[in-house]
């Protein structure tokens, strides 16, 4: 779901969702979330409610990516 033009909220970065300015930073964060996305077959954070999700991403640590089929490297990367 888009906000307002701002963003798909499960893409949101932390800053973002708290409604600071948008910087490089907070692409870079969308294209982890696509990474952990890809490598793990499951959402970073999964919340039905898109301000459920702004808020969680504001205040939790996102899980480490736990799984033998993804090399160490990229693992590192993403965190």
């Amino acid at each position: 779901m888009t906000l307002g033009g701002y963003g798909t909220a499960a893409y949101m970065s932390p800053e973002q969702c708290s409604g600071d300015a948008i910087t490089l930073k907070s692409d870079i964060y969308a294209l982890g979330v696509m990474w952990y996305e890809m490598l793990s077959g499951k959402r970073l954070f999964d919340h039905e409610n898109p301000l459920q999700l702004m808020q969680v991403q504001k205040e939790s640590d996102p899980s480490d990516l736990i799984n033998s089929n993804v090399p160490e490297d990229y693992q590192a990367i993403i965190k």
